[in-house]
């Protein structure tokens, strides 16, 4: 993709699919870290944007950067101004199911994944609609339906690590213990060294009690700590390990909305940053 934009910088469909590429590699974790590939694919989405504004994968990739920005309705503007310039764009269409689905609005979050699904039944995105159909099941408190949508998904591709966490969130809430921990295990194979507040888990929640459900079905999986005072680990937003440094980070990043509040596993509770410094716990004695 690089090569195309050094070939030609007006290509607004090379700028979208790099940005594209910079939202899984934030979703991933790979790259730098989460908030500079994040930070990567606004600067790429805007640069479609610029070069081609009638480009609809243009406009979707913006709206994918606003809404992982927190700007929910922005990026529903966006999103219907790209499926004004192309009804049947997959992109656009599902990712305007993701939006509600993480706004908190079922319905319409499985309307217009499914019309995504839809449009591309056997394409390589399949795994994500089903996948954002999990989660809105989930954040509804329709843990059987999503567990339902999220296995879908599995099937249509086993390596998103996403699959994992929606699936060990549902099964604890429904009390299934064994399939949450396999599931969660599964997650913490695809992402190593993962926490409650690590960045790599940022998703677009529009209401902090749907990112305390999330772990709360976590918390009832497996992270059960044993004292009810203590949270996990939070990392440095800058990328270090140190507490420290978490005055200089929030500086940085005042303005971006924080998703990732560390929680209390106990009570489910949104906390200050500054926190235990208690590892991901994945031996059976954690358990109470």
């Amino acid at each position: 993709m690089t090569e195309a934009i050094s070939l030609d910088p007006a290509n607004s469909m090379a700028y979208a699919d790099l940005a594209f590429a910079r939202h899984f590699e934030a979703v991933f974790g790979w790259g730098d870290g989460p908030i500079e590939s994040h930070n990567r694919l606004g600067e790429a989405a805007r640069k479609a944007v610029a070069a081609d504004d009638s480009d609809a994968r243009a406009h979707t990739a913006l709206a994918i950067f606003e809404l992982f920005s927190g700007r929910h309705e922005e990026a529903r503007r966006r999103l219907r101004r790209a499926l004004s310039l192309n009804p049947n764009s997959e992109f656009a269409r599902g990712y305007l199911g993701v939006s509600y689905a993480f706004g908190g609005d079922y319905e319409a979050a499985l309307q217009h994944l499914e019309e995504a699904i839809r449009l591309s039944p056997r394409g390589l995105l399949v795994v994500i609609w089903h996948l954002y159909k999990g989660w809105a099941a989930l954040l509804a408190e329709r843990y059987e339906e999503a567990v339902e949508f999220t296995q879908l998904a599995r099937e249509a591709n086993p390596e998103f690590p996403d699959i994992y966490a929606v699936l060990a969130s549902a099964y604890g809430h429904l009390g299934s213990t064994t399939a949450s921990r396999a599931a969660l295990d599964q997650l913490l194979h695809r992402m190593p060294g993962l926490t409650a507040s690590d960045e790599r888990l940022v998703r677009p929640f529009a209401r902090v009690a749907d990112r305390e459900r999330f772990l709360e079905g976590l918390r009832k999986a497996w992270l059960t700590l044993s004292q009810s005072d203590k949270v996990l680990e939070r990392r440095g937003t800058c990328g270090e390990d140190s507490r420290t440094d978490h005055a200089r980070c929030r500086r940085r990043y005042a303005s971006r909305p924080n998703y990732n509040l560390a929680i209390n596993l106990e009570t489910g509770r949104a906390l200050d940053l500054t926190v235990a410094p208690t590892l991901l716990a994945r031996a059976a004695d954690t358990i109470q």
